[in-house]
């Protein structure tokens, strides 16, 4: 127990120190785009405005319950810190959600404690900069939860026998909802299809309630793919087309060969050790940001990486020793080995979506650790028995001494940043966060800029260009457009044509915001006052 009280202990230290971590500009935008549902009366908005229709779509209705609550939770930002609050809540529920997976798969192992169940539920999710990642308030993080809702249902049943009984169709509702939710979130979602379905057919009673609940989910599943594909969809501008299905399905057009499509999905699957590397400590970007420095911190950063890349790939080798049981044991894998099919389905999903998605963004480990420890944790069940209780051991042990490790490095490292992190406004050299302190001082510097240049900031301004540091103030303006999305794209020279005319055929009331996203062509329309920029209405001439 005096394991978990340290896994513990060190895991609640490194949460103190993230709960001032800076906010991601793309949890701004993400906010932006999921929690304006009564704003803007129900229309969709979306990253790339200069794309598609914007505002003129609608969300399916699998999707309303979703955006419905993040209006709720999301829709007033006068505070931005609540997107890191909400953030760590997140990450607290899914270490609950793991801690009673965990608990429901080894419980019955001999010298089991519910220490140890801390220690690899706790521990796991403590490795390097995961802590950070997990708690960013992106689509990842309700994503996650919605995952594993799904994934225990099927687990709960098995454990549990009257509990199917009883509870059979809440169940089965509780698993639509939750695959609904998840693929509402991003488009990536839907590569998890598999362990969805796989959990209808383990608790569904008949056929006549796998068919009905099945086709439910079809439907779900089918508008979902029809509206992403509407909103990544820029036929009006290839280049830009080419930048936003990077990060989508692109290569499964019918127009790539077999072979292409082949090679393709196996360089991606391979550059996947990219996210390995995003979650041990950055040193080098530690140097540059003004963290403790010393040359015992440094050799000691890079052993200690060392270690959590040997652990997480020591994982990987348990899946693909998992895999070999199961599959030697494919003809005896009984209907109700639930563990066994929720394996399969998930490892075939996570394949998937390593090998085809062809952007790598470091926010994406909020996704793929829960789910590659996920898939670990269930795999470990296909051991022998003697096996099993070695590596489980041996695991606990090894989790126990990176995750109090990391902990130390964690807070020794970042928390000398915490008053830089409370400074009002943007971060020096860091493009894409923001402080979520100081919000009053900043929103009264964002009103009295905006004023001077011609925007009232007691109205409601239509189609404002917004930025993650002016959104606060002006979160109740008519459908907004995201700087970095619409200012941005010209500046990387994604978009061939003018901005101020886009901004003008769209009647925007004008940009407030950091001068980053300032262009070129619009550099003479600017009232400057320090970091901050302000550009009056583009209708008029």
């Amino acid at each position: 127990m005096l394991g978990a009280l340290i896994v513990s202990s060190g895991l609640l230290l490194t949460l103190a120190t993230v709960l001032h971590y800076p906010i991601f500009t793309d949890e701004i935008s993400f906010k932006i785009i999921y929690s304006r549902y009564f704003l803007d009366s129900g229309k969709a908005i979306f990253l790339w405005p200069q794309c598609n229709t914007e505002f003129t779509d609608r969300f399916p209705i699998s999707f309303l319950p979703f955006r419905i609550l993040e209006s709720f939770l999301f829709q007033d930002l006068t505070n931005p810190l609540k997107i890191r609050w909400f953030g760590v809540l997140y990450f607290c529920l899914y270490l609950l959600l793991i801690c009673f997976i965990v608990d429901l798969l080894f419980k019955n192992k001999k010298n089991w404690s519910f220490g140890k169940t801390l220690i690899l539920s706790l521990g796991l999710n403590s490795l390097g900069t995961l802590p950070i990642t997990l708690s960013y308030n992106r689509p990842e993080s309700p994503m996650v939860l919605f995952l594993f809702i799904v994934v225990l249902i099927p687990l709960l049943h098995e454990r549990f026998p009257f509990f199917a009984k009883k509870f059979h169709f809440l169940c089965l509702a509780i698993i639509i909802i939750s695959s609904a939710g998840f693929v509402s979130y991003h488009p990536k979602g839907l590569f998890f299809v598999p362990v969805f379905c796989v959990a209808i057919l383990l608790i569904s009673r008949g056929v006549k309630d796998k068919i009905v609940t099945l086709m439910i989910l079809t439907g779900v599943i089918v508008t979902s793919f029809s509206f992403w594909n509407k909103q990544y969809a820029c036929p009006m501008d290839q280049k830009m087309y080419q930048s936003i299905s990077s990060v989508g399905m692109s290569q499964l057009s019918p127009a790539t060969s077999v072979s292409s499509k082949a090679v393709h999905f196996f360089n991606n699957f391979i550059s996947s050790q990219y996210y390995l590397h995003q979650i041990v400590f950055p040193f080098t970007t530690m140097e540059k940001a003004g963290l403790r420095q010393g040359t015992v911190l440094g050799w000691g950063w890079r052993l200690w990486n060392r270690l959590i890349e040997g652990a997480i790939i020591g994982l990987g080798l348990s899946i693909v020793l998992a895999t070999y049981f199961i599959f030697r044991s494919w003809f005896h894998l009984k209907e109700n080995d639930f563990k066994g099919w929720l394996f399969l389905a998930l490892i075939l999903s996570l394949v998937a979506h390593l090998g085809v998605t062809t952007r790598k963004a470091f926010y994406d480990n909020a996704l793929i650790f829960p789910t590659f420890f996920l898939l670990s944790l269930l795999g470990l069940n296909s051991f022998p028995r003697k096996l099993n209780g070695t590596v489980l051991n041996i695991l606990s042990i090894t989790v126990l001494l990176l995750a109090a490790g990391s902990s130390l490095f964690f807070w020794y490292g970042f928390s000398p940043m915490v008053d830089v992190w409370k400074q009002g406004g943007a971060i020096p050299d860091e493009y894409f966060f923001t402080s979520g302190y100081n919000h009053s001082e900043t929103n009264n510097r964002v009103r009295k800029l905006a004023s001077r240049c011609g925007i009232s900031p007691d109205a409601r301004p239509f189609h404002l260009v917004v930025d993650e540091i002016s959104y606060p103030s002006f979160w109740q303006s008519r459908e907004p457009f995201i700087a970095i999305q619409s200012l941005s794209c010209w500046k990387q020279k994604l978009m061939d044509s003018d901005p101020t005319i886009f901004l003008r055929l769209k009647r925007s009331a004008g940009f407030i915001g950091q001068c980053k996203y300032v262009t070129k062509e619009l550099s003479h329309l600017v009232t400057q006052e320090r970091d901050l920029c302000c550009i009056p209405s583009f209708v008029s001439d």
